[in-house]
């Protein structure tokens, strides 16, 4: 009598043994010895061993190592600030190139009025150019220098085309040419703000054309840009005559940028972004996390 109690209770022991492991390994051991085999075969029905183990709360190893969704709000706020660093403006025309480049040593286009230098001459002309895009001006850049006269206000003019002359005038642009005669420099002519400025269509032809009270210049591009051209040295209103050209430096521009989002709210997703990568880290990271195990379900 007194043996069998003792082996009930070496039984009862070998069987919490067991149960210990099922929760610890979430599974059976492989090299459990023959007394834990014993036990597991021979378990009282009052107490019985586990039976299943419900698989589906044991998290997969890769969840644990690679990069979940939680990634997924801190590359969208990074792309919003791609995107907003990202925009250019637009540019209908161009031959100056992005370096800003011209042909400085030889002259493609007197402008203006040349009587203060004995002549009678009183230049007007420019050059058709097709739009590539569609979308309102704001602005042109134009390679221009004075002739040995002082500085000199020039006047381009934006017309559309009417086959193959001017046709209606849509906008005009001054500058200041303040180089000296063959060492011009680049300057921007911007319409009035409160216009809007001419709205170009893509793929259409449209003139630019340029006059001013003193003489001035107007330098050859350096991109090898041949374009029709139409002059006069009888001024505006005066009989254009027409031909080919190499022709003058410019750059038709649209409006600026406008970044998608301000400085204060650029910085502000950006501290949000930071703060979601450290969470991240801090939920994924081995030593921020508790071990998950399996648990057994006991029925």
């Amino acid at each position: 009598m007194g043996r069998g109690v003792a082996d009930t209770a070496g039984l009862e022991s070998a069987h919490a043994l067991v149960a210990t492991a099922y929760d610890v390994t979430e599974g059976v051991d492989p090299d459990a010895s023959a007394a834990t085999t014993f036990a597991r075969s021979h378990r009282p029905e009052e107490n019985p061993m586990p039976r299943s183990i419900d698989f589906r709360r044991v998290p997969h190893p890769a969840a644990r190592r690679g990069i979940s969704t939680r990634w997924v709000p801190l590359f969208t706020v990074l792309g919003f600030l791609v995107l907003s660093e990202s925009a250019v403006a637009q540019v209908f025309y161009d031959n100056l190139g992005n370096a800003d480049v011209f042909e400085d040593d030889d002259i493609v286009s007197f402008i203006g009025d040349y009587a203060s230098l004995g002549d009678t001459e009183d230049w007007f002309q420019g050059f058709r150019f097709t739009s590539g895009a569609s979308g309102p001006v704001a602005s042109i850049d134009v390679a221009v220098g004075n002739y040995l006269d002082g500085p000199g206000t020039m006047e381009f003019r934006l017309y559309a085309d009417a086959a193959g002359g001017l046709g209606a005038l849509l906008g005009t642009f001054t500058v200041t040419a303040t180089a000296e005669q063959f060492d011009g420099s680049i300057k921007r002519g911007r319409v009035d703000e409160g216009s809007g400025g001419p709205t170009l269509a893509q793929g259409s032809d449209y003139w630019l054309m340029a006059t001013a009270a003193t003489p001035t210049i107007w330098f050859r591009n350096e991109q090898g840009d041949v374009l029709p051209r139409l002059w006069t040295p009888d001024g505006v209103g005066g009989t254009l005559n027409a031909d080919t050209l190499a022709a003058a430096a410019f750059r038709v521009n649209g409006p600026p940028p406008v970044p998608l989002m301000g400085p204060t709210a650029t910085v502000l997703l950006a501290g949000l972004g930071g703060a979601m990568g450290l969470r991240a880290l801090r939920r994924t990271h081995p030593s921020r996390r508790g071990t998950t195990c399996a648990r057994t379900s006991r029925r």
